[in-house]
């Protein structure tokens, strides 16, 4: 072979091992730029999946927890996990809430939940979902001449709370935990109109809550209770007016807000270990806020004012299919608790001056009806214990306010709201003992009516 020829073989060799070594620097170049290439599948305990106002995880967990408080998301879906969320010493497994700000309502939040064998652990609730409307403002009080406070402002709604949960739930306090609460109303100004009129604000209403539907799917498998509370806000109440020589006119309560509708459908155990008292299987409650007290009027002629009308309690309802409920063998325990409960009205303001007039009680609100279906076992045992508690109450009236003066006349009584229908139905085994222990309780009541303020002369 010719030295041309050995040369240009030379060269060709070089050719291709300079051409490895160059894809191999690239290489090196891409990891150093972009990191290690990654062919696991996205795991919890890395950054969510994130789709508008939706998080979703899925993976290995163990042991942190999921956490969005008051921040963008409204629903969190988990699915496929590996592996147990949380721990026995951490604080809520799960935890979903929104509150809003002064006086504004708050969006409806959910929480899909498939852990298939694995557990929840928690020093506190495995999935805790809460929603509370935000508080109203207050009213400015006014101390000028002829004066006029400003009302307080109505507070916001709760959001509606869905909760879908399938897994093992392992805790100290409840399994799955929700709330809805109306924001409460602020109360209105004081007005000190001094040698001239004064007219106190009127109270702000509370806010309505949001309706919660909660269904267990962990058919074989054990939650540590289930609780759903649906609150309306309380009604703000009035501020007084006073003059020192003419008018002076309280300003009226604030009506308390709905409770909303709540549903709870279980297909799990439940066990509550130990031997605590007043402890739930399943609580389920919608209650109306109570409504704001009517305000004082006091100047040469008092007028006091109404009280706010009390919250309606919505319709609750709670069918336990399957499983057998366990609440713990303690006292005061039960097994189902369902309760719709109206709100109180409040009572009416005091009129005093030369003349006084005092407002009448606001009326209270209605109990909304409660259906209880308990297919499955329930085992209570202990002092006072119940397997099924299903109530109806209304609220009671708000009384009149007294007056005083040389001229005085007395605030009416308002009436009790009206207690809503109550079934209970089921073929599933009940099982209580222990002292004044029940199977089952059932009640619908009408509220107590107010009592008529007093009219008396002044000093």
């Amino acid at each position: 072979m010719s030295k041309k020829c050995r040369q240009l073989k030379v060269r060709m060799i070089d050719f291709r091992g300079g051409g490895l070594t160059l894809i191999f620097l690239l290489g090196i170049l891409a990891i150093f730029l972009t990191g290690p290439i990654d062919l696991r599948r996205a795991a919890a305990n890395d950054s969510p999946v994130i789709s508008g106002s939706i998080a979703t995880y899925s993976g290995n967990q163990q042991p942190s927890t999921i956490i969005q408080n008051n921040s963008s998301i409204y629903t969190i879906d988990i699915q496929n996990l590996t592996t147990n969320i949380g721990s026995s010493s951490s604080g809520n497994a799960i935890s979903l809430t929104d509150s809003g700000s002064t006086g504004n309502s708050v969006p409806g939040l959910e929480l899909n939940y498939s852990g298939g064998s694995w557990y929840l652990y928690s020093a506190d609730s495995g999935e805790y979902v809460n929603s509370t409307g935000g508080a109203g403002n207050n009213g400015a009080n006014n101390p000028a001449a002829n004066a006029f406070a400003t009302s307080g402002s109505a507070g916001g709604t709760g959001g509606a709370v869905t909760v879908n949960s399938s897994g093992n739930i392992q805790t100290s306090l409840g399994g799955i935990v929700t709330g809805s609460y109306g924001g409460a109303g602020g109360a209105g100004g004081t007005a000190i109109g001094g040698f001239l009129d004064g007219y106190g604000g009127s109270g702000g209403n509370g806010g309505n809550a949001g309706p919660i539907t909660i269904t267990s799917n962990g058919s074989g498998q054990t939650v540590t209770g289930i609780a759903a509370i649906s609150q309306g806000g309380a009604g703000g109440a009035g501020g007084s007016g006073t003059s020192w020589t003419f008018w002076g006119q309280g300003g009226t309560g604030g009506n308390g807000g709905n409770g909303g509708a709540v549903a709870i459908s279980n297909y799990a155990s439940i066990t509550r270990g130990g031997s605590g008292n007043s402890y739930y299987g399943i609580q389920a409650q919608s209650i109306g806020g109570a409504g704001g007290w009517g305000a004082a009027g006091n100047g040469s002629t008092g007028v006091g004012e109404p009280g706010g009308v009390g919250g309606a309690g919505g319709s609750v309802t709670v069918n336990h299919y399957s499983g057998t409920i366990t609440p713990s063998s303690g006292m005061n325990a039960y097994g189902i608790f369902a309760q719709s409960l109206g709100g109180s009205g409040g009572g009416g303001g005091e009129g005093a001056g030369v003349a006084g007039t005092s407002g009448s009680g606001g009326a209270g609100g209605a109990g909304g009806s409660v259906t209880v279906s308990a297919g499955g076992a329930i085992n209570t045992s202990g002092a006072n214990s119940i397997a099924i508690v299903a109530q109806s109450l209304a609220g009671a009236g708000g009384g009149g306010g007294a007056s005083a003066g040389v001229s005085g006349i007395g605030g009416n009584g308002a009436g009790g709201g009206n207690g809503g229908s109550v079934a209970v139905t089921g073929n599933g085994a009940v099982s209580t003992s222990g002292a004044n222990a029940h199977g089952i309780e059932a009640q619908s009541a009408g509220g107590a009516g107010g009592a008529g303020g007093t009219a008396g002369a002044a000093g």
